[in-house]
């Protein structure tokens, strides 16, 4: 039978048409479709690429959205796992496109009432869309998005606070070993730039006469 595909060139069709997945689940789907020999199946298919291309002519190309990795996402959270916030905000574009097609599917069906039952197989997952878009912004977890949270980046900003008033006071009290008044950070690390000349010699007594050099670490 497979041969007989062959010299149809079965395999090429499925090779062009599942060029129009947007997934590469859509299209592993596609690459594994067999052709039927039930009549009535065949007659059923039939009517409706025949409703989907009256649907595609009156309502346009339907809202499909791009996931990656939607899968292994879900997987992940159901088992307890974190999600990034650039996850998370793919998964609520996700959501968001199923609200879409919902819609874009009842919007046509007088074209296609077929393809408009689909609809009604959809889960309504607005608010999980509504949820992620409330707690991330721009790729990054609100201090809002949770009492805990709130409070642990409160401590962070009081610890940092409480750490730059330590590092200002040798810019006061050691300003002749020092390049610049005022602090720097290096590798996500708050600095003091030392003078080159006196990098290696923590010991050394501050210079009383001629001007310092103003090399940094």
């Amino acid at each position: 039978m497979k041969e007989a595909w062959k010299v149809l060139e079965f395999d090429r069709i499925l090779t062009t048409l599942s060029t129009c997945a947007v997934s590469a689940e859509a299209q592993a789907a596609l690459l594994a479709l067999t052709p039927s020999a039930d009549e009535v199946q065949c007659v059923h298919r039939m009517a409706e690429t025949t409703e989907a291309r009256r649907m595609l002519e009156q309502c346009g190309t339907p809202p499909f959205s791009l996931m990656e990795n939607l899968t292994q996402h879900i997987a992940l959270a159901q088992a307890g796992g974190m999600l990034t916030p650039e996850q998370l905000t793919g998964v609520a574009r996700f959501a968001a496109s199923c609200r879409r097609l919902t819609q874009y599917l009842r919007r046509g069906v007088d074209a296609s009432p077929m393809l408009s039952a689909y609809a009604g197989e959809l889960h309504d997952v607005s608010a999980l869309a509504e949820a992620i878009d409330a707690a991330v912004q721009e790729d990054r977890l609100c201090d809002e998005a949770s009492a805990e949270l709130r409070s642990i980046r409160r401590k962070i900003v009081e610890q940092e606070s409480a750490l730059k008033e330590n590092l200002n006071r040798p810019l006061k009290t050691q300003k002749a070993y020092l390049a610049d008044s005022y602090l720097t950070q290096r590798q996500g690390r708050w600095v003091l730039p030392v003078q080159r000349r006196y990098q290696q010699q923590p010991t050394a007594k501050p210079p009383t006469s001629s001007p310092a050099s103003t090399t940094q670490t």
